[in-house]
C-alpha cells in the first residue's frame, strides 16, 4: 500500500510538473508572439508616420 501511495504521489508530481512546464511554455510562447506583433505594429505605425511626415514635408516645403 505504501508503494502505491508513493507511486501515486510520484505520478501526480510528474503530471503537475509537466502541466506547469507546458503552461509556462505556452505563456512564454504567447508572450513572444505578443512582443513580436507589438514590434511589428509599432514598426508599421512608425513607418506610416514617417511616410506621412515626409509627404507633408514634400507637400509644404
Amino acid at each position: 500500500m505504501k508503494l502505491n501511495a508513493d507511486l501515486l504521489s510520484h505520478i501526480m508530481t510528474d503530471l503537475l510538473y509537466s502541466f506547469s512546464l507546458r503552461y509556462c511554455m505556452t505563456l512564454y510562447f504567447m508572450l513572444l508572439l505578443f512582443v513580436f506583433f507589438y514590434l511589428v505594429v509599432l514598426l508599421q505605425v512608425h513607418y506610416v508616420c514617417h511616410l506621412i511626415s515626409m509627404w507633408f514635408c514634400i507637400m509644404y516645403f
